[in-house]
């Protein structure tokens, strides 16, 4: 690594990179990440301060503070907001397509206290199993008061198309096929595989490769939306297709 370059924390990468996009004038209409990043306070306050709207994924021991008018003042562990629930405080929602069709659970959002910014306020959003009731997972949640729960859902199971694109990544255009000894080599190639699976993706949907164009795109979520389903057959099919034509050097 060049002496420059010093160690970051994925959090303090996260922020940097997103900090340059809202710099940018690129802001995307959400963030939603996993509980690495979810537990990262400073994180959360630089969204907070910048206006962001955020779903990020936290540990069940995580203790958010309340704050009336939605709780006394204090602080509850996520997992107890979500035992507190009553049986019809759940709604059965999809979350966006899996490999075998809608992901389908049972979820529940309960404010939490109301945000520095006017009109604004943070919640936790609890899905579980529709059956495996003891299955739950936790989200932080900032964002406007009158967001419905249809698009905070939305928005926590657009975090799996990240996921995707790089087994699409690694198995189309060998993003982890590499064989350097150099930063600057690693960075060259990882640079040109992501390139070309955008050239994929754009001659597939026949649509820009622009960045602004792209993450500026009203509704939505700030995770891997140039690409198109990679569960789509035509996708696969021009993906494969196309995968073994020669690109310069």
């Amino acid at each position: 690594m060049p002496d420059d370059v010093t160690f970051q924390t994925k959090p303090q990468l996260a922020r940097a990179l997103l900090a340059r996009a809202l710099d940018a004038g690129v802001p995307p209409p959400w963030v939603t990440a996993d509980a690495v990043y979810g537990a990262n306070s400073h994180l959360r306050r630089m969204l907070e301060g910048r206006g962001q709207c955020y779903v990020l994924a936290v540990a069940s021991n995580v203790k958010p503070s309340t704050w009336p008018p939605y709780a006394p003042p204090g602080q509850v562990a996520v997992a107890h907001v979500a035992a507190a629930l009553r049986t019809d405080g759940w709604r059965r929602l999809s979350c966006g397509d899996g490999a075998q069709g809608p992901r389908v659970d049972d979820w529940a959002y309960v404010p939490l206290r109301p945000a520095l910014r006017d009109g604004w306020r943070h919640g936790v959003l609890v899905p579980r199993h529709p059956s495996r009731t003891d299955e739950m997972a936790y989200y932080l949640v900032y964002a406007p008061n009158d967001t419905v729960l249809e698009e905070i859902v939305r928005t926590a199971g657009s975090r799996w198309a990240v996921e995707d694109t790089f087994k699409l990544a690694k198995g189309q255009v060998g993003l982890d096929h590499y064989e350097v000894r150099s930063w600057s080599g690693w960075h060259r190639h990882t640079t040109l595989a992501l390139w070309a699976l955008a050239l994929l993706a754009a001659g597939v949907t026949g649509a820009s490769c622009a960045p602004r164009a792209t993450y500026a795109r009203k509704g939505a979520p700030c995770v891997a939306h140039v690409l198109p389903d990679p569960r789509s057959s035509h996708f696969s099919r021009s993906a494969s297709r196309n995968s073994d034509a020669s690109l310069p050097p």
